[in-house]
């Protein structure tokens, strides 16, 4: 019933469906790990029936999503279909993946307001990765919205609230803002400064991270380059963070990002990341991940 719902998405007529659209086709690869040894591995092969541009597509992904808990046996492989959309309406930009594994509703949507006064509202659901979320089907349901400000031309802020609703008793309320300033406009060099906080209602429910209060404060240098189409960006930061369960420790973070113009229907995207702040699988580790995506028209 889940997976009929998620492809009866696809039947619902947009305006204008046959004008200046094709099929593409492509794939996205998601692999990260963390200093415990968990593992997971996301791939996914995407059929767009008709594809626009990056704002403006329609299609399905089937991926399959591999999970391994560090110091655990338990494994868990699922094969899942999603139904893709994107449509600007107006100043609107509309986005959603939404589909099943066949036995639970998964994917994310975003509606984002694309004004000076950038809003976007969004709503992701993923089954929570650990030993007892993945034997027990536990999810999480994640929703809110995000506000960035302008001050001037070289100063922004960025403000979320969020509420995530976890199988069971536990909900979290997230508050995160970034305060960004341009100090070096030809070179794209800015430094940020990000806080996010988060507290538990049912700290420790299950096995996921859930000390109950978080605090994390990460200043950050981005180094952001435009060429010919293709934009680079790399951010590195060194920060604080602590919880209910510990005091102050340190949080380190490392990002690099690619992202290709349309080469004659081609275009593709590749992120690497490393970071010392939570996941859902724990608190005080590391992790590392990379995503690579790419997709072609016909």
């Amino acid at each position: 019933m889940r997976l009929a719902f998620a492809l009866a998405i696809l039947a619902t007529p947009l305006p204008a469906f046959a004008q200046g659209s094709g099929p593409a086709v492509g794939g996205t690869i998601f692999v990260s790990s963390d200093a415990d040894g968990t593992d997971i591995l996301r791939v996914g092969a995407d059929f767009d029936i008709a594809r626009w541009n990056r704002e403006k597509y329609r299609g399905i992904r089937v991926e399959r999503a591999h999970f391994a808990p560090g110091n655990s046996e338990v494994e868990d492989t699922d094969l899942r279909v999603y139904a893709r959309i994107a449509e600007p309406v107006g100043e609107w930009k509309l986005a959603g993946t939404v589909g099943t594994d066949g036995d639970d509703l998964l994917g994310s949507i975003t509606a984002v307001h694309d004004v000076a006064l950038r809003k976007e509202f969004f709503l992701e659901r993923e089954i929570v990765e650990t030993p007892i979320g993945l034997t027990q089907g536990l999810m999480s349901t994640y929703g809110g919205l995000a506000v960035d400000i302008p001050a001037d031309d070289l100063t922004s802020f960025t403000l979320l609230g969020g509420v995530q609703a976890f199988t069971g008793d536990n909900t979290r309320y997230h508050l995160r803002a970034n305060a960004v300033r341009v100090v070096d406009p030809d070179n794209g060099i800015s430094i940020q400064l990000r806080a996010r906080y988060f507290t538990d209602t049912t700290p420790r429910e299950y096995d996921y991270y859930a000390p109950g209060e978080y605090l994390q404060l990460l200043p950050v240098v981005q180094v952001q380059r435009f060429n010919n189409g293709w934009r680079y960006r790399l951010a590195g930061g060194w920060g604080a963070l602590r919880d209910s369960d510990e005091g102050w420790r340190q949080s380190r973070y490392a990002e690099a990002r690619l992202t290709s113009p349309d080469l004659g229907g081609f275009s593709m995207e590749a992120q690497a990341l490393y970071a010392e702040q939570p996941t859902l699988l724990g608190g005080a580790y590391s992790y590392g991940q990379f995503q690579l995506s790419a997709r072609t028209g016909f």
